[in-house]
């Protein structure tokens, strides 16, 4: 009698897309908010220090030393990992109805970061090797590193996110691959829509005024953006593990 073949359950990358416009739409505020803050003192920071805002575009510092480039790097990602581990909490909370809690994300947030900004620098310049040799190797690579984040600001993995992220995106790459390319483009739409309307407004402000109003409207694109790879984590924990977005939010609390 031949074996029974096992049906691996779809993901359902389309839901996942449509899940997380609803998320950000309804709790627009929200997220725009906890994107805004990190990114807000970041660009600040990088003012303060002498790099004006040519160093925000230019984080590598290429043309104010490499020190300085060194240290806007490095502020960047940190901003980068808190909006991203805000984002990611308050993304659970919201799929659940739950009411905004600002200290419990910060608190969470604050008790990953150094395996947050270590692991992303990590699996960044892992992905940059990877679409230099091709765009293909590089989105999938994306695709095993994609839920890095949310494995360690909610499980706390530390940095065990990385092989966390690697076993459970395995037999779902191409899939998450492909909803990471409909996220991408549609940041990058907002993005545009942004630098055509705003732009000129922010160029003609005074540098801090500037940073402010640059810094809201670009939460507007990471604060969506941000949503997806925790949707992503809740179905793949779910189809793999049997666990739900309910068992998981009690993980952080």
């Amino acid at each position: 009698m031949a074996e029974a073949v096992a049906v691996k359950e779809p993901l359902g990358v389309g839901r996942l897309i449509g899940e997380t416009f609803s998320l950000f739409f309804r709790k627009i505020h929200w997220f725009v908010l906890l994107a805004f803050l990190p990114g807000l003192f970041a660009a600040v920071f990088l003012l303060a220090i002498g790099g004006g805002v040519g160093l925000i575009n230019d984080p590598l510092g290429v043309s104010a030393g490499r020190g300085v480039g060194a240290l806007a790097f490095f502020v960047l990602v940190v901003a980068g990992a808190l909006s991203i581990g805000f984002v990611t909490l308050a993304a659970y909370d919201a799929k659940q109805g739950r009411p905004f809690r600002l200290g419990l994300y910060v608190s969470s947030t604050f008790r990953s970061l150094v395996p947050m900004v270590i692991c992303s620098i990590i699996s960044t310049l892992m992905i940059l090797v990877a679409a230099v040799a091709l765009l293909i190797p590089g989105l999938w690579v994306a695709a095993v590193f994609s839920i890095l984040m949310p494995a360690i600001v909610i499980e706390r993995a530390g940095f065990g996110g990385l092989g966390r992220s690697v076993d459970l995106t395995k037999d779902y790459r191409w899939p998450i691959a492909g909803g990471l390319v409909a996220i991408w483009g549609c940041g990058i739409v907002l993005g545009a829509v942004q630098g055509v309307l705003l732009d000129p407004l922010v160029a003609s402000l005074d540098s801090y005024v500037g940073v402010v109003l640059s810094s809201a409207v670009e939460a507007i694109v990471t604060g969506f953006m941000y949503i997806y790879p925790a949707l992503l984590y809740a179905r793949l924990r779910e189809i793999k593990e049997g666990i739900t977005p309910e068992q998981i939010v009690e993980v952080f609390e």
